[in-house]
């Protein structure tokens, strides 16, 4: 009993913990009397719970001993007399010489006391961003496993790595991937060097010396942080509370500065290295010479010790192959044109060669010689280009296309230099997605861009036209299979008299469109434009029934796009845009897709998406944009929300699968029927359970005359017909909807109707004794059979035997009666 109560009190005493939000985490330590003001928050990060050896733990700089006199005797880096510098610098924000910044995401030591190795690291991190237009996330596990100065998780200095970096090189984290130890073996030649250093220059200690360094790249440096230091909580502003003294235990990577912080006294922007939940997701300001920030800087010199050669540019040319449309399509032959660029060090006789992943594609001329390639230069094979062939049963694809580089580098890793970049090619796009805005949304991201990434989750090939970016690029919409229109934001106009006259001929030519937008439809509706009338009215087969605020899409039960849907529109990470949803009005011939809901995915009346299909097309329509789907995936109002991939992927199958067909199996062409036999017509339907109508229509004497054979017809896919004694040798089944002839289908070739003389087995158009001794031959001697076998059924028993024999035998020599039609076989 007295456990079973200490048990339960211990119960309690959790529940009320996790009840009332009591914690036992440790609290920064308040300010010490003297110490100035503070300019930061702080709070829980990812080092403030832990015990005083753990955070001992995420320091580990350990300053040797001949330091102080090498530092002594150091030629370091000092600003010009009277520099003057902007107030407030970023790398993680300025743009270098070659258009990128030079910072990369702060990262986490962990329990290992590698701060030296992330300090040093993140520097030529930044120096490759820089000046190799490349962001690489390097190995510290490297320097733990394989500097040969003695640093490693009890601490090191940042000399250790300088060393390795200059005379190994730094491989990546995918090879040597950070284990939180030192013990893990160095398998560095295992390993492709990426960035080389060939020396590193000491820093002074001024505000100005260390401004002037930074300006060229980030600066490793050093603080002292005490055991009791705010600074393990801290969260935001500018770290100002000073060390109590002692040596720097620290190593930290300067980024810039601003000097309008610590009211206008001046800080420094610092990346360390205890993850993203520590600081501003990595990042710290600290006041220019708080806790002996800044000694012992250093700049890293970095080289391009090697080529590195990116595809810069590349596209499809159909102008002397094609149809001069910028698209690979079946029977084009199409030249694949291509930009590199050589990033790092020169490379000499540039070749490359490509080849394609998928089975169809002919290449036809596979090698581009480019020459020699200095550093930064950017060549094209505009001068020896590639060719390939797209066959004409090709279907829609996305190729790739892999360039192999070989070149003469020169450098120590061997003369050879080879890399493969692979590009992706649509070929044969069916699709095209248009952009009716050039919405931008409160992410500033195009709206265009949920589209496409719902496409690249679906691998789908299609083609895109921004209307208002390239507003005289024409497009021949007969060349897609499928529209996908959208208005990203509100508008007072959508469709051009142009527009709607460009879709209605794409539709009744057999198109597929799915037009998704806020206004559209209201726009179609307020027009007084007959023709956005008669687009609304008998194209999408919606009216207008005013916005709505609902935040919620339910699909409708049993309806092939809308089932099982859960849709959250305006909502990040979807496109923040929504602020007119119509609601849609279905005609009696299109179907209700999806609905706005109330809380709880409860359904309203209100309609949120629409169908409908005819013989001719298929339309899909949303009252609201598909770019503001909630991507999340997560589960809200016990529904888990539908992605935005899979919307579309319901959208697209539905859009995709066959419309109403029929089809006829027999009569189909070739065969012979002979008047008054009895015969099966065959044929087949998709999407289509209404009656038929079966027609015959037949040329005699090149006149053309048909008739009806059944009105109509629910039979499923067969009809009993009695052959008409109406001979000709061109006759064709029709097969119709009953209501208005559409979906129909017609034999493909044609077909006989053929008389025949009863009695006349042999054929040869007179009933005599040559037919007594055809049948003779048929019945016993195994001779050739009757054609048709009615014929050579003279006394209409249904069955060839002696018995016809006798009749003809008794009509022919004894007066009896005349053979009569047979039976049908």
């Amino acid at each position: 009993m007295k456990s079973s109560r200490i048990f339960s009190l211990i119960l309690l005493f959790f529940f009320t913990v996790s009840m009332f939000g009591l914690s036992f985490a440790q609290k920064a330590p308040d300010p010490k009397p003297g110490e100035p003001e503070r300019h930061y928050t702080t709070g829980k990060t990812s080092v403030s719970d832990l015990s005083l050896e753990q955070k001992r733990k995420r320091l580990g700089l350990v300053i040797p001993d001949w330091y102080q006199e090498w530092w002594e005797h150091a030629e370091k880096l000092k600003a010009p007399e009277g520099a003057k510098f902007d107030p407030v610098f970023d790398w993680r924000e300025h743009i270098g010489p070659y258009g990128t910044n030079g910072v990369t995401p702060a990262k986490d030591q962990d329990s290992c006391g590698a701060c030296w190795a992330f300090a040093a690291l993140g520097a030529l991190e930044s120096m490759v961003k820089i000046y190799g237009e490349m962001e690489m996330d390097l190995s510290e596990q490297q320097i733990l496993s394989c500097n040969t100065h003695g640093g490693g998780c009890d601490g090191g200095w940042m000399t250790d790595a300088y060393y390795l970096f200059r005379d190994v090189g730094s491989v990546d984290e995918v090879c040597m991937p950070y284990h939180i130890n030192d013990t893990d073996p160095c398998i560095q030649n295992q390993c492709e060097k990426w960035a080389k250093i060939d020396t590193w220059s000491a820093v002074g200690i001024t505000v100005n010396d260390i401004k002037n360094a930074i300006l060229t790249g980030p600066v490793a440096v050093t603080v002292r942080v005490d055991d009791d230091a705010p600074f393990f909580w801290y969260n935001d502003g500018c770290y100002n509370t000073p060390s109590s003294g002692g040596l720097p235990n620290h190593a930290v990577l300067l980024v810039g500065w601003d000097d309008t912080m610590c009211d206008g006294n001046g800080a420094w922007i610092g990346k360390n290295s205890w993850g993203k939940s520590w600081g501003i997701h990595g990042f710290f300001y600290i006041e220019y010479g708080c806790c002996q920030i800044g000694r012992n800087g250093h700049l890293i010199h970095y080289i391009f010790h090697r080529p590195f050669v990116r595809i810069e540019d590349y596209g499809v040319n159909d102008q002397a192959g094609g149809d001069g449309d910028g698209r690979a399509e079946p029977g084009e032959t199409i030249r694949l044109d291509f930009a590199l660029k050589n990033v790092w060090s020169p490379l000499w006789g540039v070749g490359v060669t490509v080849t394609a992943d998928t089975e169809g594609i002919v290449i036809t001329d596979d090698y581009s010689d480019l020459g020699d390639m200095d550093s930064k230069e950017i060549l094209d094979n505009s001068s020896d280009p590639m060719e390939f062939y797209v066959p004409d049963d090709f279907p829609p694809k996305r190729v790739l296309f892999t360039f192999e580089v070989t070149g003469d580098s020169g450098y120590s890793g061997g003369p050879t230099y080879t890399t493969d970049t692979t590009v992706e090619v649509f070929v044969c796009p069916d699709i095209l997605l248009i952009d009716d805005d050039q919405g931008v949304d409160s992410l500033g991201t195009n709206y265009e861009d949920y589209f496409i990434d719902a496409f690249d989750s679906l691998k789908a090939v299609y083609d895109m036209w921004d209307k208002k970016a390239y507003p005289d690029t024409t497009y021949d919409f007969s060349e897609f299979d499928i529209l996908i229109w959208f208005t990203g934001d509100h508008r007072d106009s959508v469709f051009s008299d142009a527009d709607i006259e460009s879709l209605m001929t794409f539709l009744d030519n057999g198109g597929r469109l799915f037009l998704t937008s806020q206004d559209a439809v209201e726009v179609l509706s307020n027009s007084s434009d007959s023709l956005d009338t008669l687009f609304l009215k008998n194209y999408l087969h919606v009216g207008y029934d005013g916005n709505n605020t609902k935040h919620l899409v339910a699909g409708q039960p049993g309806d092939e796009v809308g089932d099982t849907l859960w849709i959250r529109p305006e909502q990040y990470p979807g496109a923040d845009n929504q602020t007119s949803k119509d609601n849609l009005v279905p005609d009696s011939e299109a179907d209700t897709v999806l609905v706005y809901a109330n809380s709880g995915f409860t359904p309203t009346d209100l309609v949120a998406g629409a169908k409908f299909l005819n013989d001719f097309f298929k339309v899909v329509v949303f009252g609201f944009g598909f770019e503001a789907i909630n991507s999340s995936g997560d589960q809200f109002h016990g529904k888990w929300l539908s992605k935005p991939h899979s919307v579309m992927q319901r959208v697209l199958d539905w859009l995709k699968a066959p419309g109403p067909t029929i089809n006829v199996l027999s009569p189909n062409g070739g065969e012979t029927y002979y008047a008054e036999d009895t015969c099966d017509i065959l044929w087949e339907s998709s999407s289509f359970e209404d009656s038929v109508k079966i027609e015959i229509c037949c040329i005699d004497d090149g006149d053309t005359t048909c008739s009806t054979i059944v009105d109509t017809t629910t039979s499923d896919g067969v009809y009993s017909w009695a052959v008409p004694d109406t001979p000709s040798d061109s006759c064709l089944i029709i097969i119709s909807d009953v209501e208005n002839g559409i979906p129909s289908d017609t034999s493909d070739d044609y077909f006989s109707i053929s008389n025949y003389l009863p009695g006349d087995a042999d054929g040869n158009g007179t009933v005599d004794l040559g037919d007594i001794l055809f049948l003779i031959s048929y019945l016993y001697k195994g001779g050739p059979a009757p054609i048709p076998l009615a014929a050579g059924d003279p006394n209409g028993d249904c069955v060839l035997d002696l018995g016809d024999v006798l009749y003809l035998i008794s009509y022919l020599y004894k007066g009896g009666p005349a053979p009569q039609p047979g039976c049908a076989y």
